[in-house]
């Protein structure tokens, strides 16, 4: 377990933890997430992302930068066994990111289809209309934590891509309120 960030509010402190392990969903973070939430009656939080040791080391050709930020011995919390093979970085590194242009293009045309949709669509028929939203603001976030970051995240919650987000540019917390007028405290649940 690494701990690669932490922010404290006067209400909630939340941590940044990068978990590497086998058998690391999105349920199994999920479950971890809402259960570090409840035990300490919403006092801390935690951003999870987990993946296995051989997972970073078959994708590090794209995302080392990343990976080698936060898995520094500083950083370390917990190992589970003192000789686990270390990962064998790539030197020299190219921190190129080929498919920036690509994820960029295609959020694009998604969000322009939600918006085709929605001004073109029957009041009484909205179907697919927030289905099409939610795609396009989690292709947004993950494409600004591949550029930020140079971390592509899989299939992340909405909350812990909008946290990676803020980490990547703390500016953007400012929008959160944009989220709370949209659909008060649920709107990354919706």
């Amino acid at each position: 377990i690494y701990l690669f960030h932490q922010v404290q509010t006067s209400q909630q402190t939340t941590y940044f933890l990068l978990l590497i392990g086998e058998s690391l969903g999105t349920e199994t973070l999920n479950r971890i997430q809402q259960s570090v939430n409840s035990k300490s009656e919403g006092r801390y939080s935690v951003v999870l992302i987990g993946h296995s040791r051989s997972w970073i080391q078959t994708n590090l050709f794209y995302q080392q930068a990343f990976f080698r930020k936060i898995m520094k011995p500083e950083n370390l919390r917990f190992q589970s066994h003192p000789n686990h093979p270390s990962i064998h970085w790539e030197n020299p590194f190219d921190s190129g990111n080929p498919d920036i242009e690509y994820l960029h293009n295609s959020a694009v045309r998604l969000s322009a289809q939600y918006f085709v949709l929605r001004d073109h669509s029957e009041k009484c028929n909205t179907e697919g209309i927030i289905d099409l939203f939610s795609k396009s603001v989690l292709r947004i976030f993950r494409t600004l934590v591949y550029v930020k970051l140079s971390y592509l995240p899989n299939y992340l919650p909405a909350f812990t891509l909008w946290k990676l987000c803020v980490y990547a540019d703390p500016e953007l917390e400012k929008l959160e309120y944009l989220f709370e007028k949209l659909s008060g405290e649920d709107f990354f649940k919706e």
